[in-house]
């Protein structure tokens, strides 16, 4: 069933893979210069896909290649635009992570399809394309990348050129800004996105698309407070699902998640929690449901199908059963149809005694056994995996401005360093996150003592009386202050300059 030509993982002569590639099967690459896809088969050995050899063998039946070749107008297969799979494997080592790989390069060679994997600090699978991967940033947090041991989970050394190790780095502003790029590059690509933890473009998404969902909060942890908690950095891809699916390009893409459990958690952990969980899953079982039709497929992996929302799971045509020593589900065993399945089409235990390298893709229609092949780490990333890790941008201040024609009326404050919260009662400004303490404007003094965020300045540790305001200054190294903030004065005279300064005074 193979039509790759094989070269047993030699590389072009004279070059490195992925090298030349040209990304895009829409136009012929100079002289001998094949796709991604093709150089990724050629690398691992990985073969495409023959419609008329699983016909044969099957009878007919042809789920799994239903499944990965999207034909806008079907004519060997059956399912037009998009589809969807869910792969369930209950242990460790039965494949999951390799067949991902695998998946995704059938769908670039037979699709031209833009593959998105999701980037994760705790894991990196797709290591093994990094050949030919573009690794998406948010140019909105610090970037922080290290190699780490596999089995002991810590430090070996630190990465400073991330273009040393991928093919491409791109940073990005926005959820718009990401959908419109990866959109406007090539097609048949293969792309490693990790979410932005200042969640830049995520609420105006809800806001453009049609979605019953407004105003849910996407708060980064640098500006959160006891009234606007910290979102979890999972929440992202609530906003990029539903951006892709309802705001285009539409194109084909693959959403490639390794680990499904955190992002669309089981009934009992999916609570209307103070960031709306709940609605943001399910505006995202919304866009699932409206997936195919926007050119979006989803692949999704994960070791117990309960650890995902149940509504969640109603929602996928396709389940991958992998060779994890459990038994397929069965017609005449009711208690193991998933979820979203009126019945499904086998009556025996195919998958038992099934070694790794053979699957059971199966819809409630049909069901196709198949195979694929092992793609490993690139040599010396055996033992290792690449960590990145995404935290506060690191903005210096700038000095507030002064119009010294105008008397000030209300508090100004720089808010890189500083946010504002009052009640019915009391007004304060906070140091926001990793700093600490906050300066009440009610009581016009430091309540509590002011530590910096910024690396290289520290607070003045009172406040200093200026022209109608009491100021808040940070000085550097060198000794030079700037004004971070100016309270006006709310009293006839100024206090002491005990009162001022001291904290707590």
């Amino acid at each position: 069933m193979s039509k790759t030509k094989q070269n047993n993982g030699t590389p072009p002569t004279g070059h490195d893979w992925g090298e030349r590639t040209v990304q895009s099967v829409t136009y012929r690459a100079p002289e001998h210069w094949e796709t991604d896809a093709y150089e990724m088969g050629q690398r691992y050995g990985i073969t495409d896909i023959d419609i008329e050899a699983f016909t044969r063998l099957h009878d007919g039946g042809i789920v799994y290649p239903d499944l990965v070749i999207h034909e806008r107008s079907p004519e060997r297969t059956e399912t037009k635009k998009g589809t969807n799979v869910l792969i369930r494997g209950k242990k460790k080592g039965c494949g999951k992570s390799t067949l991902l790989k695998h998946l995704d390069r059938q769908f670039m060679r037979h699709n031209d399809s833009r593959i998105v994997w999701r980037g994760s600090p705790k894991r990196s699978e797709w290591l093994a394309f990094r050949k030919w991967t573009t690794l998406y940033l948010p140019a909105n947090a610090d970037v922080e990348a290290r190699w780490m041991d596999e089995e002991s989970d810590r430090p070996v050394s630190d990465v400073d050129v991330l273009e040393e190790i991928v093919r491409d780095v791109v940073y990005y502003d926005s959820v718009q800004d990401l959908l419109q790029t990866i959109g406007d590059r090539p097609e048949g690509t293969f792309n490693v996105v990790y979410p932005d933890p200042s969640f830049a473009g995520c609420e105006k998404v809800f806001e453009q698309t049609d979605t019953d969902y407004t105003d849910l909060p996407f708060t980064p942890r640098w500006e959160a407070d006891e009234d606007n908690p910290q979102t979890q950095l999972i929440h992202w891809w609530y906003a990029f699902i539903v951006g892709r699916v309802y705001l285009g390009p539409f194109q084909d893409w693959v959403l490639t998640f390794d680990e499904t459990g955190d992002i669309t958690p089981s009934r009992s952990e999916t609570k209307q929690d103070d960031q709306r969980t709940f609605d943001k899953v399910a505006a995202v079982r919304s866009a699932l449901a409206d997936s195919r039709r926007a050119f979006l497929t989803f692949v999704f992996a994960t070791h117990h199908e309960t650890q995902i929302f149940d509504e969640v799971r109603r929602e996928f045509d396709w389940r991958i059963h992998m060779p994890d020593g459990s038994p397929n589900p069965t017609k005449d065993y009711k208690a193991s149809i998933p979820l979203g399945f009126d019945t499904v089409p086998m009556h025996e235990d195919l998958m038992s005694g099934t070694d790794i390298g053979t699957a059971l893709c199966y819809s409630e229609q049909g069901f196709t056994l198949f195979k694929w092949e092992d793609v490993p780490p690139e040599p010396g990333d055996e033992a290792r995996f690449l960590q990145i890790r995404l935290s506060a941008p690191a903005r210096r201040p700038d000095a507030l401005a002064q119009d010294e024609d105008d008397s000030l009326d209300t508090v100004e404050f720089d808010d890189t360093v500083l946010k504002e919260w009052e009640n019915q009662h009391y007004e304060r400004l906070y140091v926001k996150q990793p700093g600490e303490g906050y300066v009440s404007i009610t009581n016009q003094r430091i309540e509590e003592e002011l530590v910096s965020p910024v690396e290289g300045l520290e607070f003045v540790d009172r406040l200093v009386e200026g022209d109608d305001a009491l100021e808040v200054r940070m000085v550097d190294g060198d000794d030079n202050e700037i004004v971070v903030a100016r309270i006006p004065d709310s009293s006839t005279a100024f206090k002491s300059a005990s009162e001022v300064g001291g904290v707590g005074a």
